[in-house]
């Protein structure tokens, strides 16, 4: 994974989210669940495929039920680049 401190995971993930909702990246809220913000599982799905690329970190697609905030996704990220 090119290296990415945690601000710049959480900018690349709402950068992702507000496209793919179609928003402005001020009104993605980093502590509110992806299905409250209007996401679904096929879009999350497509979320996380995007931000997998973005980092090189493959994410197993259980991970969408266990990390369903961006600030949980962050949190993930960082915890498996630092046990590589």
């Amino acid at each position: 994974m090119e290296t990415k401190n945690k601000i710049e995971l959480k900018e690349v993930i709402i950068s992702k989210i507000s496209d793919l909702l179609k928003i402005d990246k001020s009104e993605v809220d980093s502590d509110q669940e992806f299905m409250e913000m209007g996401i679904a599982s096929v879009e999350a799905m497509s979320l996380f495929v995007a931000i997998q690329k973005e980092t090189g970190v493959v994410i197993s697609p259980m991970i969408m039920f266990e990390c369903n905030t961006v600030n949980q996704i962050c949190d993930y990220l960082n915890k498996k680049e630092l046990a590589k």
